[in-house]
């Protein structure tokens, strides 16, 4: 299969799972690529935490630095909010998060909302919607869950900023982690806090993310050039 790409192509990319991915170490595929005069680099630095054997909320939340930790008890304290997960993505809500991700990082979501309710029809089950809502039913949070073998994943993360000081996304955060550990997931997922293909690190989204606790790996990609 490489040899056919090999003399079709001049430039060759592709990114591989991240081991973390699989139930077993899997370099085989990076193995031979590399034999095959392929040099490996990135797409992304992403945040993950190692959840399995957190089984209480105090476990989850000794994972937190102190400051969201202490945060998120008041959150907890105070019963503003409600979590809840659903299968529907509501359309209000991703409007809002477009509105916040062009503001605040000049970017758009990888998806439009068609395509994201679409995608979520293809693979039923895989995909989750989770809210943190006011008692009395205003936005607070939201994020898109993706439910892979060992990974419990966020691709979108988005808050009201009307409740910057509640901090609805810690309360977001922590029962999420909760229901990952319940699910028997190995792995969290914040995802990747780097631009251009990781060349440039968003320092402000990586120290939120590193203050939920856990650590952070490379996503790997391989590259091929013909020589001339």
């Amino acid at each position: 299969m490489m040899s056919y790409y090999d003399q079709k192509y001049n430039q060759i990319i592709l990114r591989t799972t991240p081991p973390y991915y699989t139930t077993q170490p899997f370099d085989t595929i990076g193995y031979f690529l590399l034999r095959r005069g392929y040099a490996l680099g990135m797409t992304a630095l992403a945040n993950i935490n190692h959840i399995s054997g957190l089984h209480t909320e105090d476990d989850v939340l000794q994972q937190f630095n102190g400051a969201k930790r202490n945060q998120t008890r008041k959150v907890l304290k105070g019963k503003m909010f409600v979590f809840n997960t659903s299968t529907e993505i509501r359309p209000e809500v991703w409007a809002q998060m477009e509105k916040n991700l062009h503001k605040k990082f000049n970017s758009k979501t990888t998806h439009t909302y068609a395509e994201i309710c679409d995608l979520v029809q293809r693979v039923p089950g895989k995909i989750q919607a989770a809210y943190v809502d006011t008692v009395d039913g205003q936005y607070g949070a939201f994020a898109l869950v993706y439910k892979f073998k060992n990974v419990y994943h966020t691709q979108y993360l988005d808050t009201n900023y009307q409740y910057t000081g509640e901090y609805p996304n810690l309360l977001l955060i922590l029962r999420l982690m909760q229901n990952a550990t319940k699910e028997g997931y190995r792995y969290f997922s914040l995802g990747g806090s780097t631009e251009e293909g990781g060349k440039l690190l968003n320092l402000g989204l990586y120290n939120y993310k590193i203050g939920y606790g856990g650590g952070n790996i490379i996503l790997p990609q391989y590259t091929w050039r013909k020589n001339s």
